[in-house]
């Protein structure tokens, strides 16, 4: 591998990232809000076009928890 080349990204690194832009980036957490694959789209970031992306925000009030894929 050459200085140029960028490691792979984990998808927990990427929520990570994705998550940090939203907090300081108005703009962007509104877009993302919106419509999600664009504003990853901004990002680099390529889904398949059978993917689709939600995004909620949580509150005091509401917690969300998400159920992963069951790999079995």
């Amino acid at each position: 591998m050459n200085g140029n080349e960028k490691k792979p990204v984990t998808r927990k690194e990427l929520k990570e990232q994705i998550i940090k832009k939203a907090q300081v980036d108005q703009e962007f957490k509104k877009a993302l809000v919106e419509n999600p694959k664009g504003a990853l789209g901004r990002l680099g970031v390529q889904l398949p076009a059978e993917v689709e992306v939600k995004v909620v925000e949580e509150s005091p009030e509401v917690v969300y928890l998400v159920l992963p894929v069951n790999p079995g």
